[in-house]
């Protein structure tokens, strides 16, 4: 019986069991920033955030500006996901502005 097994998936099944990782990348390390932010300023760990929560933390000004943006269903919260979208995309923007 002849088996292929794609490069990637060999090379990464190797790492995985000699306990190497591969260094994250720009986007999952903005991810990660995002999302402990968001953390923080959920206050009531509703999973959502709130005109209320955001004005309770400065790190919340800028995102009041911009809530409409934010808050893509329109549901007047900004959900884990549309927050992290969001500051995903805006930290690559940011990036490929840097490189230009």
């Amino acid at each position: 019986m002849n088996i292929k097994i794609p490069l990637i998936a060999l090379t990464t099944s190797v790492m995985l069991a000699l306990g190497l990782q591969a260094e994250p990348t720009q986007a999952e390390i903005a991810a990660t920033k995002a999302e402990k932010l968001y953390k923080k300023l959920d206050t009531d760990h509703s999973g959502s955030l709130s005109h209320a929560e955001l004005e309770a933390h400065k790190s919340g000004t800028q995102l009041i500006k911009r809530f409409e943006k934010f808050d893509a269903n329109e549901d007047g919260e900004i959900s884990t996901e549309e927050y992290i979208a969001l500051a995903s995309k805006a930290k690559k923007k940011k990036s490929e502005d840097n490189e230009e």
